[in-house]
């Protein structure tokens, strides 16, 4: 990637953060870190009620950010997991916080 690649998609990945709620932010790293998540669990884990965790979690899906998956083996019917885009953008947010 060349350094003019790098700097803008390092523009894009901001413009696109910048534009996150802090909810939507907490969701996406809770995510990160357990590489899928139930949706309910996420409500438990950020102390919202289910239905807000889902409006929110509707949203990152509506931004690309997350997929969500179904699973019938599991007590959840449903995960989530980040996108390639919503990786990228918990790892931009990520080395935001580091610097």
């Amino acid at each position: 990637m060349s350094t003019n690649e790098s700097t803008f998609e390092q523009s894009s990945l901001g413009m696109i953060a910048n534009n996150l709620t802090d909810q939507e932010r907490h969701l996406i790293n809770l995510i990160r870190q357990a590489g899928a998540a139930a949706p309910a669990e996420l409500a438990v884990k950020t102390f919202m009620l289910p239905e807000e965790a889902d409006q929110i979690l509707n949203d990152l899906g509506q931004k690309g950010l997350i997929t969500s998956q179904s699973v019938e083996s599991t007590a959840s019917p449903q995960l989530v997991r980040l996108t390639d885009l919503g990786l990228r953008i918990a790892r931009f947010e990520l080395m935001k916080k580091m610097r």
